[in-house]
């Protein structure tokens, strides 16, 4: 068993303000990892996406670190938001 397990692939889905579907996914991505008795969920995040930062902090997930020039896009350097959220 693991105590630790990570999210990844979320960056292709749209979400409006008003859905309610953000939330339903991460609900539903962590029912396996907490079934598993896994107890930290992490998640990364480019620090430039605010909207989605602040979506996953509404849902339990706090900023662990912020690992510079992770990503370089269209020739310029990204960084990454670490965050996680105890489960």
């Amino acid at each position: 068993m693991t105590d630790q397990a990570a999210l990844t692939e979320l960056d292709a889905i749209a979400w409006s303000a008003d859905s309610g579907f953000p939330a339903s996914l991460l609900d539903a991505a962590e029912l396996q990892p907490r079934g598993r008795g896994v107890q930290k969920l992490t998640l990364r995040v480019l620090s430039s996406n605010e909207a989605a930062t602040r979506r996953y902090e509404r849902h339990g997930f706090t900023r662990e670190g912020t690992p510079r020039e992770e990503f370089r896009i269209n020739g310029r350097y990204a960084a990454d938001v670490l965050t996680a959220k105890r489960l």
